[in-house]
């Protein structure tokens, strides 16, 4: 929460094991225009592998704040068999028991790209797959 985004400015998020502590995870975030890259930190979980990863976006505003769009573009991860470029999507939504908003919604943005908009009529749901081109 404390990270000094600014926007429409492109960031890398990388998840991989720590070359520090055995068993860990790292978070690190790129900033694309400057190379600079910052370690969010190493997670203790003393597993080998990532099953079923995910991304969302941490807006903190109200549901009736003004609109903030995030994009997540580029999907990679490395596996045994080398790299491949995830280009489907689950849907999962936050409830609006749990402080969720009802007027949040995921999209294709372009070829291999998506935008989750916040205070904006939602068109896809929970659940749903949603599929895009990687060119």
């Amino acid at each position: 929460r404390t990270y000094q985004w600014h926007a429409n400015r492109a960031y890398r998020l990388r998840v991989e094991p720590s070359p520090d502590t055995a068993g860990a995870w790292r978070g690190s975030i790129t900033d694309l225009a400057t190379g600079t890259e910052t370690v969010v930190r190493d997670l203790l979980v003393g597993a080998e592998r990532l099953s079923a990863p995910m991304v969302w976006s941490e807006v903190f505003a109200d549901c009736s704040d003004p609109s903030v769009v995030v994009r997540w573009s580029d999907f990679a991860a490395h596996t045994e068999g080398g790299q491949i470029q995830p280009l489907t999507v689950r849907l999962s939504y936050q409830s609006f028991d749990d402080g969720g908003c009802t007027n949040t919604n995921t999209a294709v943005d372009a070829p291999g790209s998506f935008t989750q908009t916040t205070n904006s009529v939602r068109q896809n749901r929970t659940g749903t797959r949603l599929t895009s081109s990687s060119s």
